[in-house]
């Protein structure tokens, strides 16, 4: 697809959604740092807080999603 094809469709091919990349990289982070936290015998804060910044992301990417198909 040529550059002129990417922008008649819509679909830009160039562009990075810099929001959305930071909030599914906070959500994978997060959510390896639980896992890890977990099986490792790490204190119930580290997890509660992973907990709650993953659910934070996921909430995010939710919203983004819905606000978009509007």
């Amino acid at each position: 697809m040529t550059k002129s094809t990417a922008q008649q469709t819509g679909h830009p091919t160039d562009r990075v959604d810099l929001p959305l990349v930071l909030l599914w990289s906070l959500v994978v982070i997060s959510g390896t740092v639980n896992f890890v936290a977990s099986f490792d015998g790490g204190s119930l804060w580290v997890q509660s807080v992973c907990g709650v910044v993953t659910a934070a992301g996921l909430t995010g990417l939710v919203l983004r999603r819905v606000r978009r198909r509007r």
